[in-house]
């Protein structure tokens, strides 16, 4: 091959996508800066794939490859000839509109949302996905091409969380939420990676509501960063560690501290009970179970003043974690579940999963002297714990 040709096909790569045979993300870049320097208002969208990595690992690469081919073949037949349309990242594909109003983009939204739930067949197999897009505008969203190419990005990371499927247009109030989580996960890393500099774990004592007893305590996980002088909230910082994988690293810390604090409680008082929060990820490790089963033997601590509480921070697959939690129990470790009656924990968790105490939600606590609702689904509630021997 000579030097030409060799050159010819390198820049072919770098400008064009090789699956779906449209521009690249680096032609897309350069069109946004030739528009700005034109001075041409301008509307950028980047649509990305909703779950693709299940699609490929349910299928394969190639598979993948296939459907996001056929995708971009679909939008290109119901798209406007003004428009166009290149491979971005990944599961994503970035288009560009003249003279549409921003507004006029939750239409174009639409439109490729209707091809993506559209069941693909091939080889007898039936393919549909949702999509999900951030949307910038010129001069609205930024002035310069790398602030319309960030802030579209952002826009779509905003969108690809929680139910997805959504459409999110650039606003200040995003990039500020934006940066502000990146600067906090990068503290954290650093606070992790520097010994757990900056964390500490309060004590709140549990007291039994007979006779006002102290049985024990819950151990809560603070941080505290001078970057951030005002504090940062556990609401705000554990589902940072949770995205970021830190947890499992923050999680293992918090079971060290708290197993050491029991053990040095129950030489005062034996029956003294310790309370930990645990994250479902930490329950997809490997690991998990022997990790705190080592913890127990380190500290010489009796398994059954140790209380592991399931925080429900994201959906949980409480079938997939029965075993580990069914190894926990019968080593007379308790298991309970957190905030009941919030998020997607639902009567559901009953069928699935054997534990021993379940934390009612303090929304249904809060209006129970008046709120005639709440009595009753506090009521049901507590009378089927009852019957399965839940505390």
């Amino acid at each position: 091959m000579s030097q030409y040709t060799s050159d010819e096909a390198l820049q072919k790569v770098k400008n064009m996508d090789m699956v779906t045979n449209l521009y690249s993300n680096h032609v897309f870049r350069l069109a946004i800066i030739e528009l700005v320097e034109n001075k041409e208002p301008f509307t950028i969208m980047i649509v990305g794939v909703d779950n693709f990595k299940y699609i490929n690992d349910l299928h394969s690469y190639t598979f993948g490859d296939i459907v996001l081919k056929n995708f971009a073949d679909e939008m290109k037949r119901i798209l406007s000839k003004d428009v166009q349309l290149f491979r971005s990242d990944g599961d994503g594909f970035a288009l560009i509109y003249k003279g549409v109003a921003e507004y006029d983009m939750e239409k174009e939204f639409n439109k490729i949302q209707n091809i993506a739930q559209k069941p693909i067949p091939w080889n007898g197999i039936l393919v549909s996905f949702t999509v999900s897009a951030g949307v910038s505008s010129y001069p609205e969203s930024g002035l310069d091409a790398d602030a319309l190419y960030r802030n579209a990005r952002i826009t779509l990371t905003q969108a690809k969380t929680g139910n997805k499927k959504k459409c999110v247009h650039y606003t200040p109030q995003l990039l500020e939420k934006a940066t502000n989580c990146m600067l906090l996960t990068a503290a954290l890393k650093a606070s992790v990676f520097n010994d757990f500099e900056g964390f500490t774990l309060n004590y709140q004592p549990i007291v039994k509501n007979n006779h006002l007893e102290l049985d024990g305590c819950e151990a809560l996980l603070r941080w505290q960063n001078p970057k951030f002088p005002k504090g940062v909230s556990p609401v705000e910082f554990i589902p940072l560690l949770e995205k970021s994988g830190l947890i499992l690293e923050v999680g293992k810390f918090v079971i060290d501290r708290a197993f050491e604090q029991c053990a040095k409680w129950n030489k005062i008082m034996p029956d003294f009970n310790m309370s930990v929060n645990v994250s479902a990820l930490q329950f997809d490790e490997p690991d998990f179970v022997d990790y705190v089963l080592d913890e127990i033997t380190k500290y010489d601590l009796n398994p059954t003043v140790i209380t592991l509480e399931l925080t429900e921070s994201k959906q949980v697959n409480y079938e997939s974690i029965n075993s580990a939690f069914e190894m926990i129990r019968k080593h007379g470790i308790k298991m309970a579940f957190d905030d009941f009656g919030t998020g997607y924990s639902s009567v559901d968790i009953f069928r699935s999963v054997s534990a021993d105490k379940l934390k009612i939600d303090r929304s249904f606590i809060s209006q129970i002297t008046y709120n005639v609702t709440d009595q009753i689904v506090l009521k049901s509630i507590i009378d089927m714990c009852k019957m399965m021997n839940i505390t």
